[in-house]
């Protein structure tokens, strides 16, 4: 073999180990090696007799051959490209969701201090549906369309509840049916004792209970619940003070307050639409009990 010859066949080697590594680093990439060819200044070689990766890194002459190459050096920079375009990707949709759980948050809670509560539904998706379908910039057109929402949903959540709580179905059978009668004055009180209810049942104190300024299921159950930012946001009309469980000392007493209902000091609630403002905040909990917003984040 001609001096000529060896130092061909030793080129032809050298760039089948070079190139078979960067295929191997793009396969772990998710790279299509063809969207590179234009970085390199040389033709890439033939490779019908490429070598493993394993093969490669055993390769007596590797580390001449790729590590002092200006080839890996020009891969190098890909890499570190590749890295901190991913970097900066997962920094911008982490400001995204910490800024989606804020907005979230606010209309959650925001809902609530007006006496309306979240169909979380099954998933995230049916959750952001109900928000995107009800939320209304003006609290007229918010209530119509939660007014109109509960109430085309009526049979769906009653059955859903009862299916969470087949023991508790004649409750439930009583209080729908009193609202489907119109008998708000016996729907509202049955609906809060059963959100009473599941509440001891599932953490063993009360969804209205406070000790000073927080409520008492932060501390039982809220606080220990490892869920991501976004659930959390979910549970704001639980974990903060809205209509229902505001303090009677506050002054902010709302009509569906539960205190001044069941200490008989509110004699107007009977309406439809607080009737439907329960049945919203009955569903929630249970939905927060039995769903996504309180499963582990993985």
């Amino acid at each position: 073999m001609t001096e000529a010859k060896k130092d061909t066949d030793e080129k032809e080697s050298d760039n089948t180990i070079v190139y078979d590594y960067i295929k191997y680093q793009l396969r772990l990439l998710g790279t299509d090696i063809l969207k590179l060819k234009k970085t390199f200044s040389s033709p890439l070689p033939n490779t019908s007799q490429s070598i493993s990766f394993v093969e490669l890194i055993g390769h007596k002459r590797y580390e001449e051959v790729f590590i002092n190459s200006e080839w890996h050096k020009t891969f190098s920079k890909i890499n570190e490209y590749i890295y901190k375009s991913l970097e900066k990707t997962i920094e911008s949709l982490n400001k995204v969701k910490t800024n989606l759980s804020n907005s979230t948050g606010k209309r959650v809670a925001d809902l609530g201090k007006n006496g309306w509560y979240c169909d979380v539904g099954n998933n995230q998706k049916d959750f952001f549906s109900f928000l995107l379908d009800t939320i209304s910039k003006e609290k007229a057109n918010t209530d119509e369309r939660l007014t109109q929402y509960y109430s085309s949903n009526l049979t769906r959540i009653e059955e859903n509840l009862i299916k969470l709580y087949p023991h508790r179905e004649k409750f439930l059978n009583k209080g729908f049916s009193a609202h489907k009668k119109g008998d708000y004055i016996v729907s509202i009180p049955l609906l809060l004792m059963f959100t009473d209810g599941i509440t001891f049942e599932k953490v063993d104190t009360s969804i209205y209970g406070s000790n000073k300024n927080s409520l008492r299921i932060n501390k039982s159950y809220l606080d220990n619940l490892e869920i991501d930012e976004l659930q959390r946001a979910t549970l704001s009309a639980i974990s903060n003070f809205t209509a229902i469980n505001q303090k009677e000392s506050s002054g902010q007493e709302a009509e569906i307050n539960r205190n001044v209902i069941l200490h008989g000091k509110n004699l107007t609630y009977g309406t439809e639409i607080n009737s439907l403002k329960i049945i919203s905040f009955a569903n929630y909990v249970a939905g927060i009990f039995n769903g996504w917003p309180s499963e582990k984040y993985e």
